[in-house]
């Protein structure tokens, strides 16, 4: 352990009462740590996206050098080895028609999954670009994006993505500006 790394306890964990295994919406939960986090240089806060008015307001598409997906997951599809170091890949955060028309028209890529619910989900990821992508392991890491304001906001939770990872097709994501009334209702002190 690197004298950067803080290591906790998870004391509670939270999940969504209405999540669906067959569909995957409302993928989401909480986790309550033993002692809050140092903020330092190398451990920050990120704000939470809010929400937009309705689905037909279009949403923003950030361009790849804003926005970042972490994770501990696979490095490459040839691996079964996770990563034992947070990992971030530049990313995109696609409007609605985009996210429908990708997991539509490549539904087996994603197991059958698709979005159909744009007040719950969005897409993100390297679009055409094989081999930079979320990957096995990295499910319930962030999408985050860098706003004007120079602060990092969590839009996502990553939910799932394609089968072998890597595709050059973006990951879904459950959209965390519509998810705020429940993650506040839902955490203690």
């Amino acid at each position: 352990m690197s004298a950067n790394e803080q290591v906790f306890n998870v004391t509670k964990i939270v999940a969504h009462s209405s999540f669906n295994r067959l569909t995957y919406f409302n993928d989401i939960a909480l986790i309550k740590l033993s002692r809050p986090a140092t903020i330092n240089q190398y451990v920050d806060l990120a704000n939470l996206a809010a929400a937009a008015a309705n689905c037909s307001v279009p949403q923003p598409w950030f361009p790849s050098t804003s926005c970042y997906v972490l994770g501990w997951g696979r490095i490459s599809n040839a691996s079964s080895n996770y990563s034992d170091s947070l990992k971030q890949v530049a990313s995109s955060y696609y409007p609605q028609v985009l996210c429908n028309i990708f997991t539509l028209s490549d539904s087996a890529k994603y197991g059958g999954l698709f979005v159909q619910n744009c007040e719950k989900r969005i897409c993100g990821g390297v679009h055409a670009v094989a081999g930079q992508d979320s990957c096995e392991g990295d499910s319930g890491g962030p999408l985050v994006c860098r706003h004007s304001d120079n602060q990092y906001y969590v839009h996502g939770i990553l939910s799932f993505g394609t089968v072998p990872c890597g595709q050059g097709l973006p990951a879904v994501f459950t959209k965390v500006a519509e998810m705020r009334t429940w993650i506040t209702t839902n955490m203690t002190p």
